[in-house]
C-alpha cells in the first residue's frame, strides 16, 4: 500500500506477539506499507508491557528496526509514559475535561457552563468500574463522580461566556474527527474482504468471480468512496473557514459510522463463518462500528440537530 500507514497499538502488539491471531495479518500490514509512523499514546501502549517486565530497551530497539515514526506529542513521551504507567501503576488518562453547567448565583444555567480541566487525583473524585462493552473494549468507559470537588479558576478553559462557542468548537472538530476514523474502519473492512475474494476459492474459482461478489465489492467500494469524500471536502471547508459548518461535520460523522458498520456488516457476509471467527478482524470492525453510531451523539439525534441546523429561518 502505497503512502504513509499510521499504526494502531493493536497492530504492533500482534506484531511483536507470535501466539497473538491476528499476529500473520499484522506482519502482513508492516511488510508493505511504505513509511510507517505511530502516535506517542500508541507507542506508550505498546511499550508498558516491556516497562513493566523491564525490557524496555530491547522494544524500543524492536520498534526502531521497524523505522516507525514517532508522531509526538512530544518526542520521547511515548517511553516515559510507558514507565510511568509500569511503575505507579496509574491509568491514562490523568485528567479528563468538564463540560458543566455554571451557577453564578442564579441557578445552574446550561447555556452560559463551564469548560474545565480536571485532575483525576482531585479531592472528592472517584472512578467508578470500566463498563463491559459489546465494542471499542480497549477504550475505557466508565461513571465518575464528584463529591464537594473544589478546583481553582486557573482550571477553566472556557468559561459562561465563551460556553457556546466552544460546545459548538468541540463539536465541530469531534465530529470531523470521527468521520476521519470511520472511515478508515470502513476502508480496512472492505479491504479484508477484497483480499479473502481473491483467495478464497469456491466451486472451484476464487469467490470474487461470482457475480454476487464482484457486486457486493463494489457496493463496498463506493461506500467507503463516498464517505472518504465528504470527510476531505468537510475537513478541508471546516479548517480554513473562519466559522465551520456543523451540520457538515455532523453529516460527516452519521456517514462514516453508518458506512463503516454497513461495509463491516458487508464484509463479514462475505467471509461466512470465517467472518464469526477472530482469524480475521472483521467481527472486532464491526462490533466497533456498531459502537461509533451511539458515541459522540447517537446518530438520531445528531442528524435532528444537524437538520435544524441547516434550518433558513427567513424562509419559513
Amino acid at each position: 500500500m502505497a503512502g504513509l500507514t499510521v499504526l494502531d497499538a493493536s497492530v504492533l502488539l500482534a506484531h511483536f506477539d507470535d501466539t497473538d491471531p491476528h499476529s500473520e495479518a499484522a506482519q502482513t500490514i508492516l511488510a508493505d506499507a511504505e513509511e510507517l509512523a505511530a502516535s506517542t499514546l500508541t507507542l506508550a501502549e505498546v511499550l508498558v508491557g516491556a516497562a513493566r517486565a523491564g525490557r524496555l530497551d530491547e522494544q524500543l530497539a524492536a520498534i526502531a528496526d521497524l523505522a516507525i515514526s514517532e508522531i509526538p506529542i512530544e518526542r520521547g513521551a511515548g517511553a516515559v509514559l510507558a514507565r510511568l504507567r509500569a511503575e505507579t501503576g496509574l491509568r491514562m488518562p490523568d485528567c479528563c475535561v468538564l463540560y458543566a453547567a455554571a451557577d453564578r448565583g442564579n441557578g445552574a444555567d446550561p447555556e452560559h457552563g463551564v469548560v474545565m480541566i480536571v485532575p483525576m487525583d482531585a479531592k472528592g473524585i472517584r472512578r467508578g468500574k470500566s463498563i463491559d462493552k459489546l465494542g471499542q473494549r480497549p477504550l475505557p468507559q466508565g461513571e465518575i463522580f464528584f463529591d464537594n470537588v473544589e478546583l481553582s479558576a486557573d482550571h477553566i478553559v472556557a468559561g459562561p461566556d465563551e460556553f457556546q462557542r466552544a460546545v459548538y468548537a468541540i463539536h465541530c472538530e469531534a465530529n470531523l474527527q470521527m468521520g476521519a476514523i470511520w472511515t478508515g474502519a470502513a476502508r480496512a473492512a472492505f479491504e479484508i474482504a477484497y483480499r479473502y475474494a481473491h483467495e478464497r476459492k469456491q466451486g472451484g474459482v476464487p469467490i470474487y468471480r461470482h457475480q454476487s461478489v464482484a457486486q457486493r465489492l463494489f457496493h463496498m467500494y463506493r461506500k467507503v468512496e463516498a464517505s472518504r469524500a465528504l470527510t476531505r471536502r468537510v475537513a478541508m471547508f471546516n479548517m480554513t473557514s473562519p466559522v465551520p459548518a456543523l451540520q457538515s461535520a455532523m453529516a460527516v460523522k452519521v456517514t462514516a459510522t453508518q458506512t463503516s458498520f454497513e461495509v463491516a456488516s458487508d464484509a463479514l457476509q462475505m467471509l461466512g463463518g470465517n467472518g464469526n471467527t477472530r482469524v480475521y478482524p472483521i467481527e472486532k470492525i464491526l462490533r466497533d462500528a456498531r459502537a461509533s453510531m451511539i458515541e459522540d451523539g447517537c446518530n438520531e439525534i445528531l442528524s435532528i440537530k444537524g437538520g435544524y441546523q441547516m434550518m433558513d429561518p427567513d424562509l419559513l
